[in-house]
């Protein structure tokens, strides 16, 4: 029987590649690339008329490409971790070269060489500019979102708690254990909490299957060391849904893993360990020890003995142990990384397995039993190594954490392969001077960003920020311990105390509502109700049942409200590796009160309420769309781009309707976990990427409508500065208030001009106009409806003239973000002034100072900062003229001076700008205390302020008419 033409291709393919796959599978492959043809057909297309200009990489080897990548899922089969990666490296170009021809349709004038810079930024950050690419950024996010929703589901089913997030917060005691004090020797009991008993059943699970060849992982959960029943379930969903599915498909592409490599990490910190250093000289010296010389022995004493009694036999003998231990204690030191005992160890077993006779029976011994990473004994010893040189980490932290760094494994090797650190560097290779690092014949493509030089500003800036966030995933261990220099830290605490000034975020968050309501009339084109889906009215079911629905699509610390928390990035955490106990202190401190406030002031729980209902409304659209089979061409051209944005085409949309019933939930939602076991059981039809698009898609879509800053935002507030650095966290401290008004911009102005611009040039001009009202119109509505609930607050009266009413909501509500924040306060309020001046009114006093400009445009940061100079140079100032005998101005310069310190205090306490304590905090405390340094100085500024608040009053009054009525008047 002759080959079809798909079949030549795959053969073709395959011999090409080297690939020897048995015949029984290559029909499989056949049967899906002739599936591929007929939906290619049905679009105009084939197979070679996919992309002009290249002679060895076209999108249909892409195509091959994921069906070989599906294909190595199979563990029955052990691929080469550098084939695969180079396969991964052919696709990824490819997907370049195809949408650097797609956007000639966004920027038909521009050349190639733009095209190919913005392509590639579109290529790692979730821009917009893709045209069924995959972004790292989305893949990574895709994975998280999933993987977390998974352990959540799986605690559900298991532990049959109606809400798993609580389960994981209460963190109780459940009983006594003993352990070993390090420092003494001596035996101590104390309460075993909830979290650590998880932590003890995970390490004994890795344990079980670590020593054990071909142990199955049900047979290795069957037993509970803690007798604790919801203990041993939750360790077993974590285990089940985070480190199993993780060594799984690292195996799948060829990455030589154990286990073991996925349990959690320990966290260490400089001070903690000179602490545990001096504790334990201490007790030698105590303790007399015969061979203790304090000026002989070296600081990594405590250290090395610590590790080393609590590593894994694994590791080697207690002297193999002691050596490691000490090498990984020199490097820590250095970076306090805790990758770098894992680098370490990797090492190590590089040596001694290089070391033993080739195909020997020791070498294969040494190759399966010496470990990949820093193994531990137990659960116990990991939790008292973390102790003695981490510190306390929240259970809640360790689980999001281990999610977080096991989802970027699997994105990042489903993206670059096995070894994506050296795929990512032959890619930088290859589209910077259009060849590979091995063989420059392997790649003739046309895709190259080498000439930086033509692109604009942004797109050079926009491309190099990509790189530097690649990198950052592969290498973020700056990030992670952001504290380790002592203006890193200063910076950090900065950055915290100038949370505080969101006290009346509530309020201000209502403004969220208009971009809610423009997405979803304008992109989504839903005609459902937007209060039922924030309200929960359209949900069947429990509020814990709501949660567990959108946390495939929401953050797991949105859902949790926990500590970390932080829609706009704005907190330092401060996450790892103190250098002093008073820095790391400080941060975490500061970061801690910075959370509290927000939750004080209902500022956390409106994100997460408003994050849900967003979610719950794209979903409930989806559902709708999957409940009416709408056919693809009846879809309108905005919902179609949602789809296709993410490469989700007709073809991966009729499985949405294929799927009916079995992905929508009791409400009629769009149900990622059936539509995912749909996909697995039509695996010969789809693979696993639909779901991650359609994640990506809900996402998009619901961080647009509460808009949520993404990689490049961040990007941008820090000025393009490299991840980490002092430089990056000085600038994020300055501008950390403008990541809302750049994401704003670019995800909603700039959606809305591009199709507004395009109504234009078809004269769709009745579109044009209801697509301006759903932009504007509701915005400005909720913007005059903050300004006046302010006022009211505030115990004002409303506003009542228009001018004044125009002018507080450009300045302090986000109609024209980057109007409002930057050119309305620095001279465009004047502008409007004069523009709408009165006959008979003074022309206002025009023009700004470098310093005035500076607060405004770079943050709070500046503005107490300069304050606190001038603060400090009127003491100062003080000082010098009671020296010379001027006692009078030394007082009257000395009060303006306790003046200014008490006002710029005041901005940085929590208690002074909550909207709910600031009112009463403020008469106790700031108020008195200035009334009591300056009483003149106090009481001419309080008559003032009440004249001016009578001026600004109709009816003269001093309150408000609801103060008035609950008989604050009098």
């Amino acid at each position: 029987m002759a080959l079809s033409n798909c079949a030549k291709l795959l053969n073709n393919y395959l011999k090409k590649n080297n690939f020897n796959i048995p015949e029984g599978d290559v029909a499989d492959l056949r049967t899906a690339v002739e599936q591929k043809k007929l939906d290619l057909e049905k679009q105009g297309k084939t197979f070679d008329s996919f992309i002009p200009g290249s002679a060895s990489i076209r999108e249909k080897d892409a195509f091959f490409a994921d069906l070989i990548q599906e294909y190595f899922n199979d563990l029955s089969v052990e691929p080469q971790s550098e084939k695969v990666s180079r396969f991964l490296l052919y696709k990824y170009i490819a997907e370049l070269e195809g949408n650097s021809e797609y956007l000639k349709k966004f920027y038909p004038k521009a050349p190639k060489s733009v095209r190919d810079i913005k392509a590639y930024k579109a290529s790692i950050f979730k821009t917009g500019d893709t045209f069924g690419l995959q972004p790292v950024e989305a893949v990574l996010d895709s994975e998280l979102k999933i993987m977390s929703a998974a352990f959540f589901q799986r605690v559900r089913e298991l532990t049959n708690a109606e809400d798993p997030f609580e389960l994981l917060r209460s963190n109780n005691v459940i009983g006594k254990t003993k352990d070993i004090d390090f420092v003494t020797g001596q035996e101590i009991e104390r309460d075993l909490k909830f979290g650590e008993a998880v932590l003890l059943e995970l390490f004994n699970f890795i344990s079980i299957l670590r020593s054990k060849t071909g142990q199955k992982l049900s047979s290795a959960m069957t037993e509970s060391i803690t007798g604790n029943k919801e203990v041993h379930q939750v360790a077993r969903a974590y285990m089940e849904t985070v480190i199993a599915p993780t060594f799984y498909h690292q195996k799948s592409y060829g990455k030589n893993v154990g286990i073991v490599d996925n349990a959690p990490k320990i966290t260490i910190k400089k001070y903690r360990v000179q602490e545990l250093q001096q504790a334990w000289l201490e007790k030698q010296k105590q303790d007399k020890r015969s061979n203790f010389d304090a000026s002989k022995v070296t600081g990594d004493e405590a250290f090395v003995t610590l590790l080393s009694e609590n590593m894994s036999s694994n590791h080697g003998s207690p002297t193999e142990r002691q050596t490691l231990a000490r090498k990984i204690y020199n490097k820590f030191m250095q970076s306090m990384d805790w990758r770098d005992a894992d680098t370490i160890v990797r090492q190590h077993k590089e040596q001694v397995v290089g070391s033993l006779p080739e195909a020997s029976a020791e070498k294969g011994s040494a190759q399966f039993r010496l470990p990949n990473v820093l193994e531990f004994k137990d659960g116990k010893a990991w939790k008292r190594v973390n102790d003695l040189i981490g510190g306390h980490v929240a259970f809640t932290e360790v689980i999001h954490r281990g999610i977080t760094e096991s989802s970027k494994e699997i994105g990042m090797t489903k993206k670059f392969g096995p070894d994506y650190a050296t795929t990512f560097a032959r890619l930088k290779k290859a589209v910077e001077t259009g060849q590979l690092i091995d063989d420059p014949l392997d790649y003739s493509g046309t895709f190259n960003i080498q000439d930086y030089k033509t692109g604009n500003f942004f797109d050079k800036k926009y491309a190099k920020a990509a790189n530097e966030y690649v990198e950052h995933l592969m290498n973020p261990w700056i990030g992670e311990n952001i504290d380790t220099s002592v203006w890193t830290s200063i910076l950090g605490v900065a950055r915290n105390l100038q949370v505080f000034k969101l006290g009346s975020g509530l309020i201000t968050q209502i403004a969220d509502l208009g971009s809610f309501w423009t997405v979803a009339r304008n992109r989504i084109q839903s005609k459902n109700s937007v209060l039922k889906s924030l309200t929960g009215f359209d949900f069947k079911g429990t509020k814990a049942e709501r949660k567990m629905f959108a946390s495939a699509f929401v953050d797991m610390n949105e859902v949790l409200v926990a500590d970390l928390h932080d829609r706009f990035r704005l907190i330092d955490h401060g996450g790892m590796g103190g250098v002093s106990k008073i820095g790391d202190k400080a941060v975490k401190g500061s970061s801690w009160l910075a959370g509290a406030v927000l939750k004080m002031t209902w500022f956390t729980q409106w994100n997460r309420v408003a994050s849900i209902g967003a979610t719950s409304f794209v979903t409930r659209d989806i559902g709708d769309l999957i409940k009416s089979k709408t056919a693809w061409e009846k879809l309108q051209p905005e919902q179609k781009y949602n789809f296709q944005k993410y490469g989700f085409n007709e073809y991966e949309y009729n499985s949405l309707l294929s799927a009916g019933d079995n992905a929508l939930d009791p409400s009629g939602r769009f149900n990622i976990f059936g539509y995912q076991v749909f996909i697995r059981e039509n695996k010969n039809l789809y693979n696993n990427n639909e779901v991650r698009k359609m994640i990506n898609i809900v996402n998009d879509l619901a961080e647009t409508m509460i808009i949520k800053p993404s990689a490049i935002d961040q990007a941008t507030v820090g000025f393009f500065s490299r991840p980490g650095t002092v430089k990056n966290q000085a600038f994020r401290a300055f501008s950390q208030f403008k990541t809302f008004l750049v994401a704003h911009s670019r995800k909603l102005l700039m959606q809305q001009y591009r199709t507004m611009n395009q109504q234009i040039k078809n004269k769709q001009f009745v579109d044009l106009i209801v697509n301006g009202a759903h932009l504007f119109v509701p915005i400005m509505i909720l913007s005059y409806s903050v300004v006046q609930l302010k006022q009211i607050i505030a115990g004002k009266n409303p506003y009542t003239d228009l001018g004044t009413v125009v002018n507080e909501m450009m300045q302090y509500t986000n109609i024209i973000p980057f109007i409002g924040d930057m050119y309305w306060q620095n001279g465009g309020e004047d502008l409007y002034k004069i523009a709408t001046l009165k006959d008979g009114e003074k022309t206002p006093r025009s023009g700004i100072s470098v310093v005035d400009f500076l607060k405004y445009f770079a943050g709070p940061t500046v503005q107490d900062f300069e304050s606190f100079t001038r603060a400090f140079l009127e003491l100062g100032s003080a000082g010098v003229l009671q020296i010379k005998g001027r006692d009078r101005d030394a007082a009257s310069i000395f009060k303006q001076s306790v003046s200014r310190f008490s006002r710029t205090f005041q901005g940085l306490d929590p208690f002074a700008n909550m909207w709910m304590t600031k009112a009463v905090w403020r008469s106790l405390t700031y108020d008195a205390f200035l009334e009591y340094f300056d009483p003149i100085r106090y009481n001419r500024a309080k008559r003032r302020l009440e004249r001016r608040a009578m001026d600004e009053r109709a009816n003269g009054e001093l309150y408000n008419w609801v103060f008035k009525d609950l008989g604050l008047a009098d």
